[in-house]
């Protein structure tokens, strides 16, 4: 099935569900595009580093965590770590910058997200020697990263731990690495912005 013809079925199958389950709702739009998120694949060598920070209140118990993957979206290597009380925004920034740290020290080349004062330039002296791209990402299109960001707590008595293997990654972690392979989107669900779509 071609990319396009994956897009049109969901976008039919959505406008179905809605016509079926809100009938009382008018002028529902046919097309949701900017709904549908899925692993990107890159140009044949070049590495894909999914990063996430978590927090628990904000500021409050933090983590974050990185998937490397390669550009078929196979599993390179996974890190998580319990980061203690910070704001989501540091999270976010720490994660990003052990990602970059990795791919570098590895000779990986990553891409990710966001911006804070010295560890911005740290990752921006990260991004000029590895040669690195960064973009930012959807939550539905980051799933991997974010369920190593929040994998360190269900790791009992540890505050770091480090992935080496495909088989050392958790069942839940494995579907979500294959989903990601495999092309499988993800949907945003968001605010319509048709102003004839009315309840």
């Amino acid at each position: 099935m071609s990319r396009y013809s994956m897009l049109a079925e969901i976008n039919r199958n959505i406008h179905s569900l809605a016509v079926v389950r809100y009938p009382w709702l008018q002028n529902i739009p046919k097309e949701w595009a900017m709904m549908v998120h899925f692993f990107e694949n890159y140009k044949s060598g070049v590495y894909k580093c999914n990063s996430d920070g978590a927090s628990n209140g904000n500021p409050g118990p933090s983590s974050g965590g990185f998937c490397i993957r390669n550009w078929e979206g196979e599993f390179i290597y996974a890190a998580t770590q319990e980061l203690g009380v910070k704001t989501s925004l540091e999270a976010e920034v720490i994660a990003l910058k052990r990602g970059l740290q990795f791919c570098v020290s590895n000779n990986l080349l990553p891409e990710t997200p966001w911006s804070v004062s010295l560890m911005i330039k740290k990752i921006q002296w990260l991004k000029k020697a590895g040669g690195v791209e960064v973009s930012h990402v959807l939550r539905e299109g980051n799933k991997v990263a974010d369920y190593f960001a929040n994998f360190i707590f269900s790791c009992a008595g540890t505050s770091f731990k480090a992935l080496n293997t495909y088989m050392e990654v958790p069942t839940e972690g494995k579907a979500l690495i294959e989903l990601d392979a495999n092309r499988v989107s993800n949907l945003r669900v968001t605010k319509c912005q048709n102003p004839s779509f009315t309840v």
